[in-house]
């Protein structure tokens, strides 16, 4: 199976953490949709947006051991969806994939940045993710 990631997915130590084994990842554009901060968190959603694109990473062989380990980690605020990412600078036909959307749209903050947040969150991100405090939500 194939998954979509657009946040702190993105992150291979924190993906692999996360998932339990490390996963490589392929940039990819998801079309009609835009990424934006939420209100009071260190994360981000996508929400549908026909004259936007999504800069993230397709993962490839995610098998059913590492799926459960991401649903949790995203909790039960997401669902997943099924999308046709671009694999980034390939002309071929969009690919299928899977990707986390959320549920209830909460109020967005603004724009959500990966150079922004590898800066002011993830350290305290993978400590926290390592001490297991908290594998059932996002930091």
């Amino acid at each position: 199976m194939q998954l979509f990631v657009y946040g702190t997915l993105l992150d291979p130590d924190l993906r692999a953490l996360v998932a339990g084994r490390p996963l490589a990842a392929r940039p990819a554009v998801l079309r009609g949709w835009r990424r934006r901060r939420l209100r009071g968190r260190t994360y981000p959603v996508i929400l549908p947006d026909a004259r936007s694109a999504v800069t993230g990473a397709v993962i490839d062989g995610v098998d059913a051991a590492a799926l459960a380990r991401l649903v949790v980690y995203e909790g039960p605020g997401y669902r997943l969806r099924p999308v046709r990412p671009r694999l980034d600078g390939h002309r071929s036909e969009d690919i299928e994939a899977l990707v986390f959307v959320p549920v209830v749209r909460r109020a967005v903050a603004g724009a959500w940045t990966e150079p922004e947040w590898r800066r002011r969150h993830r350290r305290a991100t993978l400590a926290t993710l390592r001490r297991g405090a908290s594998s059932s939500a996002h930091i």
